[in-house]
């Protein structure tokens, strides 16, 4: 993306790298749509691969990449201004809507059933569209905008540096221990 961007006119840079982005959004989708086709349940671990979650790597980064463009004179971000600054009730609202769909039958069975692939895709993306939201809100709140006190509460900042260490390790402690792990009715 830099390589194609810096051969790009300067005013064109930023419209550039956030095309090359929207790619991502077609890559991690047709990624999960061939693994559900393939039904690689013996693989699981394919599902967990940076191509399926390409597109929130590359959408905080597209959110990054729009604010430092603005910053520079490159590019415009009044709508993103507009819904972390300005009117943080409107992104919490978005949230809440957002996580309301998420949470829904929309997104999947409450049960321990599960879920189809429309179903599961509903989720993600509304996961994806969560967390883009909370990080336009911290970026560019304000020091009493709901969204930075809630995401500066100590026990969120604690659990926010564990929750990587967690997430880097969480996957090969599972491959290690699942043959030494007995599950009832689980073939």
């Amino acid at each position: 993306a830099g390589w194609v961007a810096h051969r790009a006119a300067p005013s064109a840079r930023a419209r550039v790298v956030l095309g090359l982005f929207a790619l991502s959004i077609p890559l991690s989708a047709l990624w999960r749509w061939q693994l559900e086709v393939q039904d690689l349940n013996p693989l699981f671990t394919y599902s967990f691969w940076l191509p399926g979650f390409l597109v929130c790597f590359l959408g905080g980064a597209a959110v990054s990449h729009v604010l430092q463009a603005d910053r520079a004179g490159l590019a415009r971000s009044r709508m993103l201004r507009w819904l972390g600054g300005k009117r943080p009730w409107v992104l919490v609202g978005l949230a809440v809507v957002v996580l309301a769909i998420g949470n829904s039958r929309l997104g999947g069975p409450w049960d321990y059933v599960p879920a189809t692939f429309a179903e599961r895709q509903i989720r993600f993306t509304c996961v994806t569209v969560l967390a883009l939201l909370l990080l336009v809100g911290a970026a560019l709140g304000t020091e009493r905008s709901p969204v930075t006190r809630f995401m500066s509460m100590r026990w969120l900042v604690a659990m926010g540096r564990w929750s990587y260490s967690i997430y880097l390790w969480h996957l090969p402690v599972i491959v290690l221990l699942a043959p030494h792990v007995a599950r009832d009715g689980v073939d």
